[in-house]
């Protein structure tokens, strides 16, 4: 036969009440920790969203940026380009007026030489 040792209503209760509390410690340790870690992830996600915020609007201001630099670039093109056919058609007017005034040196007088137009302009000159 076993004995089983009476134990006192004072030390089981006494026992009781160490069990609970240790449980009701250890499942709040437990929410602490999770909600010390969902706060983390919360915190650190907002961070994050600040920062891409903050990288956003500084993309937009130099799209912005760029943008007006192109403007200004397309309008300084146009204005070159514009500045280039006129020196084209002021070209082939003087060579036409020099071609001219050749052709009226009476035969037996040296004619100047006339030198070629420049490689990068050569084509376009009609």
């Amino acid at each position: 036969m076993v004995l089983v040792p009476e134990i006192n209503d004072g030390v089981l209760i006494a026992g009781i009440t160490v069990i609970g509390t240790l449980s009701v410690g250890m499942i709040g340790s437990i929410g602490v920790l999770v909600g010390h870690w969902a706060t983390r992830a919360t915190d650190k996600e907002a961070s994050t969203l600040s920062m891409l915020k903050v990288t956003i609007g500084e993309l937009r201001a130099e799209v912005e940026r760029l943008t007006k630099k192109v403007d200004a670039l397309e309008r300084r093109t146009h204005v070159l380009g514009a500045a280039y056919r006129s020196a084209l058609a002021y070209a082939e007017e003087l060579r036409d007026a020099l071609r001219a005034a050749l052709l009226s040196i009476p035969a037996g007088v040296s004619r100047p030489n006339v030198p070629d137009p420049p490689e990068d302009i050569a084509d376009d000159l009609v």
